[in-house]
């Protein structure tokens, strides 16, 4: 079950578009590390300078694969192969500080990872918005064997107690397999700009890659690099994405959406990228995990930005991070008949002339 709560002014009304949810069955042959957290080694207080030390958030696993060495009370998971690894990271925050922002980093052996970052914890402390939450998904890369991960937090505008509010963070940690369905990209600027704020919708510039980065069997993609991803075979498809943004513009909030063949993917945007330009916060962040299903050979991905709050000039602060990564399609038993589903749903509040309108828009798919 998946509800929403109001936790500051409630005095408006707010619409859904498009929700998501994504579940998989981890079975016990996987090789995962899961744990969950209350504080890090200094304490509760997660809103502390950064490079102070005692940073790491301390850990209790809930499930460690032969793959990883951890101690309950330890904030360093120590991953036994070189290899690469996905990574999801959430920590709900709570606290009364006015323009307060928490963010985490994840290193390596103390090295930090370029754009293992999560930063979009932004907290007002007005009309009773005293909570917030930051999040990072994306895949890392060990180069050798026995390194230590750690997840650190850091202030990163005013500063005051933030803690996790009686709530716990969580880490997930899966090796994946490169010798087939695995696409990874960093990008640092769009198509036709470095700003990641621009007026009209651009897509991001994803590096050329080699090695192990791209499975040229499944994903096609330039040697000079690009924004389109081409897919080779039909199937379905995760996406996970992460970015890193900052700029001087007050209340500015770059839209993240995703799109096939050029088309908007409903519920693959990302929307938390807002920043105030006060009490020092100048910087935010967006984490997508999307499943993209039964994509067709030929079909093109791509992941765009746009100005969806207010004006002005957003940069890269580091890398944004992409992997696509192949999933089997649900195979439905000979005779069954499943039921239609809703896929999309959006309420439509005013007519392309701007007069205002009462209606909806959905989207119905065959599941038989």
């Amino acid at each position: 079950t998946v509800k929403t709560t109001p936790t500051a002014q409630t005095g408006g009304n707010s619409f859904i578009a498009t929700c998501s949810l994504y579940a998989e069955l981890v079975e016990g042959d996987r090789n995962v590390f899961s744990a969950s957290a209350t504080e890090i080694q200094s304490g509760v207080e997660l809103n502390v300078e950064p490079d102070i030390g005692d940073q790491g958030l301390v850990w209790t696993s809930a499930r460690k694969g032969s793959a990883y060495t951890h101690s309950d009370g330890d904030a360093e998971i120590t991953i036994k192969d070189d290899g690469n690894y996905m990574v999801y990271a959430n920590v709900p925050l709570r606290g009364n500080v006015a323009r307060g922002s928490v963010g985490l980093t994840i290193t390596l052996d103390d090295e930090y990872i370029w754009g293992a970052r999560g930063q979009q914890g932004y907290i007002r402390n007005v009309s009773n918005h005293d909570k917030s939450s930051i999040h990072f998904s994306g895949l890392i890369h060990t180069r050798e064997a026995n390194q230590e991960l750690l997840v650190e937090t850091l202030q990163l505008a005013n500063s005051g107690e933030i803690t996790m509010g009686n709530k716990q963070a969580s880490i997930y940690i899966e090796k994946v397999n490169t010798t087939s369905g695995l696409f990874f990209s960093s990008a640092f600027n769009l198509t036709d700009t470095d700003n990641w704020n621009p007026n009209k919708k651009d897509s991001v510039f994803w590096e050329a890659m080699e090695g192990p980065a791209i499975d040229k069997s499944r994903f096609g993609h330039s040697e000079e690099g690009g924004k389109e991803i081409v897919i080779r075979k039909d199937g379905s498809y995760l996406l996970v994405y992460n970015d890193v943004l900052e700029g001087g513009s007050a209340r500015a909030n770059p839209r993240i959406t995703v799109e096939i063949n050029g088309k908007n993917v409903p519920g693959a945007q990302s929307k938390a990228h807002y920043i105030r330009n006060a009490g020092g916060h100048s910087a935010s962040s967006g984490s997508l995990v999307f499943l993209l299903e039964n994509l067709k050979a030929d079909d093109v991905v791509t992941v765009s930005a746009a100005q969806e709050g207010g004006g002005g000039e957003v940069y890269a602060q580091e890398d944004a991070l992409l992997t696509l990564q192949h999933r089997e399609t649900l195979t439905l038993p000979d005779g069954d008949i499943s039921p239609p589903r809703i896929t999309a749903f959006q309420q439509i509040l005013s007519s392309p002339s701007g007069r205002p309108v009462n209606g909806f828009s959905l989207l119905i798919q065959d599941m038989g």
